[in-house]
């Protein structure tokens, strides 16, 4: 049953402050934020919501404790080392219509969690209020909160509210944690508050400011000395908002950054790191900031499942002067296997280990870079420091002395004084198979602990739209074999398996030996239990990872990126991910022609312990469509995909799944599809501060299909139509595109002339391109590649509002076919004798290509 905090309540709870009102804060001094021990605080961390909202539903949902969720999360947050925790506090779910606080079991989870949080040393800022309902991405629940009868806009003028505003945060702040025993606003592990989140400010200048200090008032004269923060940024470059809420009594301004936009419903398939070669403060200058601290209370690369991104945004972060920056939000693992409580972010250890090793790195260059750290220009911004991006091989890397983290394979050693690795897949000190994260701590020379976790595979694009009911990805609980090649560790070091459960042991054979997911202790001698109890072997999976009661050929797991088409000069090359908790004992490909009753078998070759390849023989020439399925051997028994079907294609009763996949097989020198109106809907990425109309219509002779694109007036600075990346079943990188020297586009016009600007997209995603007439008849346009030039570049829709729409174009070159991101629209008003601001202006594409 839900209590409410009355006045008698909140008595009791002040005069406990005096044993707290004399903790050590953190300060502002000249626009920097001290923490109590006197350092300058550089912390790097997320959001993560589980007590409130969908979070707390959903795991409701699925039978999971709630505190046994936080436990795992706050382990793994801090297993990435991260040390920073900002919530926006759903007060929907903790006030009554009056606006005193309620205690319901909301409350007491987030209690639980900064209790949680406090173990593993992660300071938090916390946002009092969120305002927003509830329910997303399910419609919002009424809870007869205060906040449910104004808008955002209300809550800060009303006096009604504001009133109740107040009354809500003050007893939130007074309130005990019944787990720590102190007082939210007195608590030392909390360093600072952010007052409200992404207010919506409308009134006059000196009304808001005004509305700022009677917040700041009433949180002071509670007692509480911590700093403030109030946001800025969500009223984009209003310069006067912000001068007045500089001239208030507050001790910080807080920003979001969301680069890549939000809610694309897909994944965002293109290199997008000139997005993050800057962050852009339209309020740098003002004077009255200048005494201000800085943080960024969200950010992410929304819809991005590349791991170079984070590092990226840490350093423009650092360099901006940022002092706190926390990525919204983490998935809690109980849920991650959906992505359902927001579609357009995905981040989890267990789930998007690339990822969440990337923010890792990033927490690391966000703590070791100074502040206003000077980089270069982008791409060469991509390397800084010890640290390096690289967007086609999908790797971030942090490489010191003492460290080596890492995002994807590759060709690093690690030094001999290493105390610290960290990543996903094999290096020249780490060989190991599996899919998922893993790491290595130097305990005292000659002891390690190793922590790995399980495999995972993609199931679907984890950015469509959100449901429980949906599997974006799955873990296996699979055993291999690992290598650990470090100076300090013998040839023949021991290792024991230390978590529940774990009752691996024995001794490595050339530096070599089988694990399965845990933690274990390496050691060049024998382990005592003194050593032993010095490791905290606590270690946390879903408790839904693995069913074991189903079939072997059941729990193979396969993800196959199937290709539209090869010609067949191209490099035909099919990869398959896949994992199983049994040892892979063989893997076949079965191809045919469509049309064919016999298959054609091959053997796939094991590239590591997850990825298998296949490369079809140069004397399929034969042009046509291929179908093609996998046979996996796991236990004596065979499985087929797709559709997990018992047995294979060899035997005499084997039963053929209703699908296979195809492809097609294309004469040498077919022209190369990069946009098709028919396949490719999902790859649009939609302008920063469009105005461009889409549509998806029939095409010429009311065949094919065409998107159509247009603008009502052109703009000085605005004609932006679209971007577009690759469609995942279009990659280029097999693609043998030697002699293609023509851009090919099927184009019309819908008056009789327009001028159109059409760029390709190089390796770096910056744009080269040209400007040509389109007339009002479907043309074919062939354009020479070699007279691309440097064009400027579309940014995707972006938030905070005040963040650029295009980059300026950079001194660089188109480079390899093979690497290409993707290209670019838009109108070019120049162009034009007399452009008219009120005329619609409209084209429709029905193909692009190269030739």
């Amino acid at each position: 049953m839900a209590l409410k905090l009355g006045s008698a309540a909140v008595c009791v709870v002040a005069s406990l402050l005096s044993m707290f009102s004399h903790a050590d804060n953190a300060v502002v001094k000249d626009g920097v934020v001290f923490e109590a021990d006197g350092k300058e605080m550089r912390r790097f961390g997320v959001n993560y919501n589980t007590p409130f909202a969908f979070g707390y539903r959903s795991h409701q949902r699925l039978g999971v404790d709630h505190k046994a969720a936080i436990d795992m999360d706050v382990d793994h947050i801090a297993r990435l080392g991260l040390d920073a925790y900002r919530v926006h506090i759903w007060d929907r779910e903790l006030s009554d219509a009056n606006g005193n606080l309620v205690d319901t079991h909301h409350l007491e989870l987030f209690d639980y969690l900064m209790l949680a949080l406090e173990k593993k040393g992660i300071k938090s800022i916390i946002t009092p209020m969120a305002w927003w309902g509830n329910g997303y991405p399910e419609p919002d629940l009424q809870t007869g909160a205060f906040a449910e009868s104004y808008t955002k806009s209300q809550m800060n003028e009303d006096p009604k509210a504001v009133k109740q505003t107040i009354n809500f945060v003050t007893q939130l702040l007074l309130h005990k944690n019944r787990y720590t025993g102190k007082p939210l606003g007195f608590d030392e592990n909390v360093i600072a508050f952010e007052l409200f989140n992404e207010p919506k400010h409308k009134s006059d200048v000196e009304d808001s400011k005004d509305y700022v200090n009677k917040l700041i008032s009433s949180a002071r004269a509670k007692g509480v000395t911590k700093p403030l923060f109030y946001n800025i940024s969500e009223q984009g470059d209003w310069r006067e908002f912000a001068d007045a809420i500089c001239r208030s009594e507050i001790d910080g301004i807080a920003f979001q950054w969301y680069p890549t936009g939000l809610v694309k419903n897909s994944r965002l398939n293109t290199n997008v790191l000139f997005n993050v070669a800057k962050y852009h403060n339209p309020f740098s200058n003002l004077k009255a900031c200048q005494n201000k601290g800085k943080m960024i209370y969200e950010f992410d690369a929304a819809d991005v499942t590349r791991s170079v991104m984070y590092p990226a945004m840490a350093r423009s972060l650092r360099a901006e002067g940022f002092q706190w920056a926390t990525q919204f939000a983490y998935d809690p693992a109980a849920t991650a296997h959906s992505n359902s409580e927001y579609n357009t972010h995905y981040l989890n250890l267990l789930y998007t280990p690339s990822k969440a090793i990337s923010l890792m790195i990033a927490a690391e260059a966000f703590r070791q870079l100074p502040k206003d750290y000077k980089q270069s220009r982008y791409p060469k911004s991509n390397e800084f420091a010890d640290f390096a991006l690289d967007y086609h091989r999908d790797l971030a890397t942090l490489n010191q002395s003492d460290r080596l983290i890492y995002t994807n394979d590759n060709d690093l050693l690690a030094s001999d004084s290493v105390k610290h690795i960290a990543g996903v897949g094999q290096s020249k000190s780490i060989q190991y198979g599996g899919s998922g994260a893993y790491f290595l701590d130097k305990v005292e020379p000659g002891v390690w602990q190793l922590e790995v976790y399980p495999d995972v595979i993609k199931v679907s694009d984890p950015h469509l739209p959100g449901s429980l009911k949906r599997q974006v990805g799955a873990l296996i609980v699979s055993q291999h074999a690992i290598k650990v090649d470090l100076k300090d560790l013998d040839d023949r070091f021991y290792f024991l398996g230390l978590n529940e459960g774990n009752n691996l042991k024995g001794q490595a054979v050339g530096r070599q030996f089988v694990v399965k997911p845990g933690i274990y202790l390496l050691s060049n001698k024998p382990t005592t239990e003194d050593l032993v109890s010095q490791i905290d072997s606590n270690y946390y999976l879903p408790n839904t990872v693995i069913n074991e009661r189903s079939e072997p050929h059941e729990q193979v797991k396969i993800w196959h990126q199937v290709q539209d088409s090869y010609n067949v000069s191209d490099r035909r090359r099919f990869s398959f991910n896949m994992s199983s908790p049994h040892e892979i004992e063989q893997a076949k490909i079965y191809v045919r022609y469509a049309g064919d009753h016999n298959f054609t078998q091959f053997d796939l070759r094991r590239e590591t312990q997850n990825r298998y390849s296949f490369l079809l023989p140069e004397k399929w020439t034969k042009t046509g469509q291929l179908e093609y399925q996998v046979a996996v051997k796991t236990n004596a028994s065979w499985s087929s995909y797709p559709g997990g079907v018992a047995g294979n294609p060899s035997e005499w009763d084997f039963v053929n799944p209703t699908s296979l996949w195809k492809t097609k097989l294309r004469p040498k020198q077919t022209i190369v599809e990069l946009f098709n109106p028919v396949s490719d809907q999902t790859t649009l990425i939609y302008p920063k501060k469009g105005r461009a109309k889409w549509e998806f219509i029939a095409g010429e002779n009311g065949l094919n299909q065409a998107l159509k694109l247009g603008v009502e007036g052109l703009s000085q600075d605005n004609n932006w139509l679209a971007r577009s990346s690759f469609a995942e079943d279009k990659s280029l990188s097999d693609k043998n595109l030697k002699g293609y020297k023509h851009l090919l586009i099927k184009i019309k016009a819908h008056s009789k002339r327009e001028f159109v600007n059409f760029s390709l997209l190089n390796e770096d995603g910056l744009a080269f391109g040209t400007t040509f007439e389109v007339s009002n008849k479907w043309t074919y346009k062939f354009i020479e590649l070699n007279k691309l030039k440097p064009n400027s570049t579309m940014l995707t829709k972006s938030y905070p509002m005040f963040l650029p729409i295009e980059l300026a174009h950079q001194n660089d070159s188109l480079g390899d076919l093979e690497k290409l991101q993707g290209f670019q629209v838009r109108f070019e008003q120049n162009a034009y004798a007399k452009p008219k601001d009120n005329k619609w202006h409209g084209i429709e594409i029905e193909l692009i290509a190269l030739r």
